[in-house]
């Protein structure tokens, strides 16, 4: 039986990884290629992290969650109208503008670091980054 009656989805957890979100917001039913939740309204993300420690920069799951729900809208005739994020993990307001451009977001502003432990490991790596930039130059 489809799912649907859903219109409100809430995922809270560093799991799933960001690109299982994207799938299932893009899951279709085998029988009839439907969207499992087609009447999907609102999402709510929170403590999910949005890049890995050393992915600073990288930005596909915002990349492909905007594509997903551009597709949603286009080709299911449905767009997800609000989108909340609370205790982003390694995000920014960069991801926040990306996103507004696909669906009403709604952030609390906060960002989640990790533990002290990988704080000083990602210290490490970027110190180690930079020294062999000035190597090279």
């Amino acid at each position: 039986m489809p799912v649907t009656k859903i219109v409100a989805l809430f995922i809270s957890s560093e799991l799933p990884c960001p690109i299982d979100i994207t799938a299932l917001l893009w899951t279709r039913l085998q029988s009839t290629g439907k969207l499992i939740m087609p009447i999907l309204s609102q999402l709510s993300l929170q403590e999910v992290r949005f890049r890995d420690l050393y992915g600073y920069e990288d930005n596909h799951f915002v990349a492909e969650l905007c594509v997903t729900l551009e597709a949603r809208r286009i080709l299911g005739r449905r767009k997800l109208e609000k989108l909340s994020i609370k205790n982003g993990f390694s995000m920014n307001k960069d991801d926040v503008t990306k996103l507004q451009k696909v669906v009403d977001v709604n952030w609390d502003g906060e960002v989640q670091y990790d533990e002290a432990e990988d704080e000083d490991e990602y210290r490490e790596f970027m110190e180690e980054d930079d020294s062999s930039d000035l190597e090279e130059a």
